[in-house]
Formats: structure tokens, sequence, C-alpha cells
């Protein structure tokens, strides 16, 4: 059983050691097409090959599979500071244009760098969400970072770019965004919450990071983490005022479940509201548990914008 620590501002918890990340584990192999679309390696660069047409501007978009109408996958292409971007835009059954649907904007990780669109939709919510469409009654929308080796927060214009193109193609309440993400992508939960402070409803990040990793040759990574850092004090004043609930394996070979348990201690020593499960025995791969939890889908489909 998962340990919940269903923590309210002030509540105290119990901080543990964890062991160091001895390697990058490949998390996204697999053999088959989802719905068509793509096919993935273990490093998550393999699949479809590019799609959709070039824009010429900053800004620019175009579509690259699919109609804004339609309970489908829609892959679409966005030029953005000359670097061409593709993000896919999922619609649930019943989707229709004459009510206001909530939304989970999504960040992949590490491995599902890509150019094409669809790589991550494999692994992680989107996997989940097109494997039970029926629970999801949810949009979607799914930017994809070109390299392994950025950080979400380095393309922080294009994801915001995606999700105002998103909301203005497609009937989102912009009351209801959820921001989620897994990996290199729960660390991108709070880095584009920072630069966009009262955007979203809540945050979910899975086995997430707060600083950039280290590489340093022939050694594992070192994974920072600096109370004092004014990128930690931005990421948590950023979310003050936003439900967060963070998830993590305990035997996480790749990111140290630490990493996880100190930024919400850090966040709830400030009032933040957080909620933190553990998975014991679980290594990196936290997320198909995370999100084949029925509470947390129902918390991400009832959250709404606080207004203060």
């Amino acid at each position: 059983m998962p340990r919940c620590d269903n923590a309210r501002p002030g509540a105290r918890h119990r901080a543990r050691r964890f062991p160091r990340p001895t390697r990058w584990a490949a998390w996204s192999a697999c053999g088959a097409s989802l719905l068509g679309l793509a096919a993935c390696g273990s490093t998550g660069q393999s699949g479809m090959g590019q799609t959709g047409a070039g824009q010429a501007g900053a800004g620019q978009a175009g579509a690259a599979g699919g109609t804004p109408d339609g309970p489908n996958v829609h892959v679409r292409s966005m030029v953005v500071g000359g670097v061409t971007y593709r993000y896919a835009v999922y619609t649930p059954p019943g989707y229709s244009g004459a009510e206001r649907w909530p939304a989970i904007l999504f960040l992949h990780g590490r491995g599902e760098s890509a150019t094409n669109g669809t790589t991550p939709l494999l692994v992680g919510l989107p996997a989940q969400v097109l494997r039970n469409p029926e629970d999801w009654p949810v949009v979607l929308i799914v930017p994809n970072k070109p390299d392994m080796e950025s950080q979400w927060e380095d393309h922080a214009p294009a994801v915001l770019a995606m999700l105002d193109e998103a909301e203005r193609n497609w009937s989102i309440d912009p009351e209801r965004v959820v921001l989620s993400g897994l990996s290199q992508g729960g660390h991108g939960c709070w880095t584009i919450n920072a630069q966009a402070p009262g955007r979203f409803a809540a945050l979910a990040p899975v086995c997430g990071y707060a600083l950039r990793p280290v590489a340093r040759p022939g050694q594992p990574r070192h994974w920072p983490f600096e109370e004092s850092s004014a990128l930690i004090d931005g990421m948590l004043k950023g979310a003050m005022g936003v439900p967060v609930w963070m998830f993590h394996g305990e035997a996480d070979s790749v990111v140290p479940p630490e990493q996880t348990v100190r930024m919400a201690e850090l966040f709830r020593a400030r009032g933040g509201e957080v909620r933190v499960t553990l998975y014991p025995g679980v290594d990196h791969n936290s997320w198909d548990r995370a999100y084949a939890e029925p509470e947390l889908r129902e918390w991400m489909l009832k959250a709404r914008r606080r207004r203060d």
C-alpha cells in the first residue's frame, strides 16, 4: 500500500533517508503503436517521422492531423523562437464545443523527448487516458519537448503558447486547467507554474525534482537541493494558493525520493497545501501507479482555479 501524507499547512512530516540514484533507467520501451499514431523505443526517440506543415514565423501553428471538433487525437505544429514544436490535443468521447471542459496540461519525461508530437502519448497520463477514455472526460494538451537534455523551463514560452492556442481552438474552461508531469515533467510542473502563477487550478508532479541535475564524468548524476536557492523560492512562491499532490516511488534509482519529500516540506512550511504519496518498493516508474489512482483522477477533474 502507498504511504499517503495527506498534508495540511503546518502539519509535520518526518524526513527519511533515501538511496542516491545509480543510473538512468529506460522506461518507455514499447513494441507496438498506440492508436496508429507512434511507436517508441527505450529512449523515447523513435516513432513516426515529423508530421505537420512547417511554419514560417514565431507563434504560427498548423494542424497536423484530426480536426478541432472530434473525439480524437490532434497533432499540431507551432514555431516559437525559431524552433518548431509539435503537441497533441486529445478530446474525450462526447466532446462538444457547446460546453466548457476541464483540461490537463501534461509534461512528459526525458525519455519521451522527440519532434513528432506523438511519442509522449505512450507513457504516463496520456497512455492512461487513451486506455480508459470513459474515465477521463477531459481535454489533454501534451507538448513535445524536442531534446532530452534541456529542461521544461527552457521551453516555457512555447509550452504556454501551446496552451493558449489550445484554449482558443478547443472548448476549454480556463478555470479548470491542471498541470501534471512525470520525472523531467514533474520538475517542469514547478518551473512552468512559476512562470505563469495563478494560471493553473492544481499541480500533480510525479517523481520530479527541484533543480537541474548535474552531470559528472564517470559518475552518477548529482541531484542538488539548495533550500536557499532563488529558483526554489520562485517555484514555491508561484505555487502558493494552488493545491499540490506529489507522487514518488520510495525505491526510485533515478530521481531520489527525497527530492519530492524535501520540496513538500518546504512548501508546507510556507503554508502551502500539499499532499504526498510514496510507493514502497517502486522504482522510477511511479507514474503508472499514480495515474491509475481513482482519487487523483477525481481530484484533478474537480480542481478549480482559486480567486483570492
